[in-house]
Formats: C-alpha cells, sequence, structure tokens
C-alpha cells in the first residue's frame, strides 16, 4: 500500500511513498545482522576512528543535514545546527 506524505511544517502533500515488499525488509534485516557482526569485532580505536570520520562528514554538510532534520521534526534552523554540531 502506498502512502501519502505531508510535510509537518507546513501541512503540504510532499510525495507518496511505496510499499516496500516483506521480502526487501527482510534482506535488509539480514544485511543489517551481518554487518552488526562485522561491527561487533572491530577494536574500540577502530570504532571511534569510524565514528569520528562520520561526525566529520556531518559537519561538512551541516546545511544540508540542518534542513533535513527541519523537516523531519519541525524545528528551527538553530536548533537544526545544533544537532549536526552535536555530531
Amino acid at each position: 500500500m502506498n502512502t501519502p506524505t505531508i510535510d509537518p511544517f507546513n501541512n503540504q502533500f510532499t510525495k507518496i511513498c511505496k510499499a516496500i515488499a516483506p521480502e526487501t525488509v527482510d534482506t535488509a534485516i539480514n544485511q543489517a545482522k551481518k554487518r552488526l557482526e562485522i561491527w561487533r569485532k572491530k577494536s574500540y580505536d577502530e570504532r571511534a576512528a569510524l565514528l569520528h570520520q562520520v561526525a566529520d562528514q556531518m559537519r561538512d554538510k551541516k546545511d544540508p543535514l540542518s534542513k533535513l532534520v527541519i523537516k523531519e521534526i519541525d524545528t528551527i534552523l538553530a536548533k537544526g545546527y545544533d544537532g549536526v554540531a552535536c555530531a
């Protein structure tokens, strides 16, 4: 079943989200489980280095990420920047 998406900021229709087949969901869950096992085997230092890289990328993309936060949770831009800056 397809679901309409409403922008919470202005209550306007944005798009139709297509339903996902159960098999597609199962595949995604199985992939996530496999990747979790890989993650668990990484050392603390390896995990920290990867998370620092992610944080750096988030800071580099502060503007688009902040705008996404605004759209997703209907907040003001300053709060969106705060959320990205905390990464």
